[in-house]
């Protein structure tokens, strides 16, 4: 079994896009942006936006060994505004 990754994936919707972050797990100091797709790509509930989802972990996994990640969380409250 894999350990637990000291980080994890965090999404966030700023401006006109969806934006893929690695981030710790406790807040987003330091974060590194992975990714990012305009939001008119990727609508709320969309296939398309599971499927950038699927990218963005399918290839960090790949990067960093095989790493699997879990089912998305919500996120911490102190990140919480707006569309999050």
């Amino acid at each position: 079994m894999t350990p637990a990754p000291d980080f994890r994936i965090a999404y966030r919707i700023e401006g006109d896009y969806w934006n893929a972050y690695l981030a710790n797990p406790a807040d987003m100091r330091g974060a590194t942006l992975l990714a990012s797709i305009s939001l008119a790509l990727v609508p709320v509930g969309s296939s398309e936006k599971a499927k950038f989802r699927e990218i963005v972990e399918a290839g960090l996994s790949r990067s960093l060994g095989g790493i699997e990640f879990d089912d998305p969380k919500p996120a911490p409250l102190s990140e919480r505004a707006g569309h999050a």
